[in-house]
């Protein structure tokens, strides 16, 4: 997936790459609705090859917004554009585990 610094997916203006993984790439954004940073995973739809991955992406969301927990972040928003499939996030600043 290309670097999009400074490109918006829907309300999010893509602020600086945080990390990058198996199914996609983890952006701090910035949401312009709510005025507040987000962690934004983002999956590209080329990347998906069929509903099975489609699924692995919301049961992930579904199963992360369902922990409510100190130590896990929250889940905002699942939602999709016609290139992208994403999860806002809560952003908590830190050093990375790697």
């Amino acid at each position: 997936m290309l670097n999009l610094v400074g490109h918006h997916v829907g309300a999010f203006q893509l602020l600086r790459m945080l990390g990058r993984g198996a199914m996609g790439v983890v952006y701090l954004a910035k949401d312009s609705v709510l005025r507040r940073h987000v962690a934004l995973k983002l999956i590209a739809r080329t990347l998906e090859s069929d509903q099975e991955q489609h699924e692995r992406f919301l049961r992930e969301a579904r199963a992360a917004a369902r922990l409510v927990h100190p130590n896990v972040v929250q889940i905002f928003q699942v939602g999709e554009t016609p290139d992208f499939r994403f999860i806002a996030m809560e952003y908590v600043e830190g050093t990375s585990m790697s």
